[in-house]
């Protein structure tokens, strides 16, 4: 790929780094863990509001924490790269990978492919630590298959192999180590050199590997004690995978999300698998080498009982090159025409579901050009793709129409995506509080019917503290300023009655409330 691709990818998403707020949830909490962290001057057995956090290793939240010490404050820019650089990353590795079997145009597209597909685009938005744990798992199994070709000295693989392992793991915990394992094994399984597992998994590596989890495991247990420690190894882990207590669901879970997750080009994946069972051309081993990755790792994650969509992220690489190794040697077809047509009648229709939505949410403002201009470039370049379609042209190009639409139409969405703040997160809302609180110095900061409002504290270098509806009423707490949901509130009239004699400021759904 030319370094545009990448600059282009980029641009797409900037808009979102400089004008979006954290989103309560994973990204306030994780700058709420560093803030607090750094104070007491813990680095491996994290404390969250008091308690223990076990749930993450530390290199990402090393990495909030650096952020934070080089900046003064949370950048949402700054920390937007530790999502944003591995996802571009993980395209080049992609692209240098499959240079001998794809044409540079092949190449290009398939990584403009990954990269619009909804949750890999998503998820180098949004501030997890899931890209940099995908990166990693790339990159070992990069080195792993330069070692199986012999593309790379066998010593200086092993000890690439194996910190891109201890990496992926050390960022998100065993799946950095379970996918490379798994997906090796039924490889060598595959080519019938299963006896050859060693010369990757070597005894050196594999001592490297256990020398650096046990130090880190030592700093865990020096800062935690032996309750954290197991908190991070049994209950994170093994309750997690076994019978969870987070984000349960049934076996065939990945199963159907994995179709709306890697949209727009699901179908055409889709396409390409029945194109390869019918067709008598054996794979080359980098795309058995793909397939079998991405196959492991769907049935692994669907064994492990924790299940959300974002999990699925380390096959997406390896699915969308095998379905492009696949595709460069079929035939263009009319199925495959047809799959790449539905999304394009798809992104033809957004522009009136656009004003459709516009008169159905007067709540909603929608009033921006640049939304319109948005849903505009997303029609113009469904309009176009099926004009190809029509006219038979190459499924290169058509993905190509219809890959950079959604990237403009990110773009155009990302430059007003400022008006929907009080929607995303609380950065108003806390700002709103904090000039309320300041007629009174000592106020204390109250939540009611907040989602996860603790990690306010981002905002307001102060505790929030969750209260109930009936100390309220019975006016046990005084001298604060007190956030609520709006829409919540609505179906609590005694609670609304007794609030409205107070000074209020509304900001989107929430509302900040000055207790005297």
């Amino acid at each position: 790929m030319k370094p545009i691709h990448f600059v282009l990818f980029f641009i797409s998403l900037l808009p979102q780094f400089l004008l979006r707020d954290f989103t309560p949830d994973n990204e306030l909490r994780y700058l709420s863990i560093a803030d607090e962290n750094l104070g007491l001057g813990r680095f491996f057995a994290f404390m969250h509001h008091g308690e223990f956090y076990s749930d993450k290793p530390p290199l990402y939240l090393w990495l909030v924490m650096l952020c934070k010490l080089l900046f003064g404050k949370h950048s949402l820019v700054a920390l937007s790269f530790l999502s944003v650089l591995p996802s571009l990353l993980i395209i080049k590795i992609m692209d240098v990978w499959t240079k001998s079997e794809l044409s540079a145009v092949a190449r290009a597209t398939a990584g403009l492919a990954l990269f619009t597909a909804v949750f890999f685009i998503g998820s180098s938005i949004v501030l997890r630590m899931d890209m940099l744990m995908c990166l990693f798992i790339t990159y070992a199994l990069y080195i792993f298959y330069r070692m199986y070709t012999e593309d790379i000295d066998l010593k200086t693989g092993q000890l690439l192999f194996v910190l891109g392992v201890f990496l992926a793991v050390f960022t998100k915990g065993p799946m950095g180590i379970i996918v490379p394992l798994v997906s090796s094994i039924c490889f060598l399984l595959a080519k019938r050199k299963l006896r050859d597992i060693g010369r990757y998994w070597h005894w050196r590596g594999l001592l490297l590997l256990l020398l650096l989890c046990a130090c880190w495991f030592l700093g865990v247990w020096l800062e935690g004690g032996k309750d954290y420690l197991y908190g991070l190894l049994v209950h994170q882990t093994v309750n997690r995978a076994v019978d969870s207590f987070h984000h349960k669901a049934p076996f065939y879970y990945y199963g159907i999300s994995i179709w709306y997750a890697l949209a727009p080009w699901s179908l055409f994946i889709l396409s390409v698998i029945i194109g390869r069972i019918r067709s008598k051309k054996r794979p080359s081993d980098l795309a058995v080498f793909f397939g079998l990755s991405s196959l492991c790792t769907l049935l692994f994650l669907s064994v492990v009982s924790s299940k959300i969509v974002i999990y699925l992220l380390p096959a997406f690489p390896f699915i969308i090159y095998y379905s492009f190794l696949l595709q460069s040697n079929l035939k263009d077809n009319l199925f495959t025409l047809i799959t790449l047509a539905l999304p394009a009648l798809v992104f033809m229709l957004a522009l009136p579901a656009f004003f459709i939505a516009k008169d159905s949410m007067p709540n909603l403002d929608l009033s921006s050009p640049l939304l319109v201009a948005a849903t505009l470039t997303l029609t113009a370049s469904g309009c176009y793709g099926l004009y190809l379609i029509i006219r038979r042209q190459q499924y290169l190009q058509i993905i190509r129409v219809l890959g950079f639409g959604l990237l403009g139409t990110v773009f155009f969405a990302g430059i007003s995506i400022s008006k929907f703040n009080s929607l995303i997160g609380y950065g108003n809302i806390a700002s709103a509080g904090k000039s309320l609180a300041s007629a009174h110095p000592r106020s204390t900061y109250y939540s009611w019917q907040m989602r996860r409002p603790e990690n306010m504290d981002v905002y307001l270098s102060a505790p929030v503290m969750e209260i109930s509806e009936e100390n309220l009423l019975e006016g046990k707490y005084t001298s604060g300023v007190l956030f609520i949901d709006q829409e919540k509130l609505a179906h609590q009239p005694a609670l609304t009655d007794y609030l409205s004699r107070f000074k209020k400021v509304v900001v989107g759904k929430h509302a900040a409330i000055l207790l005297p």
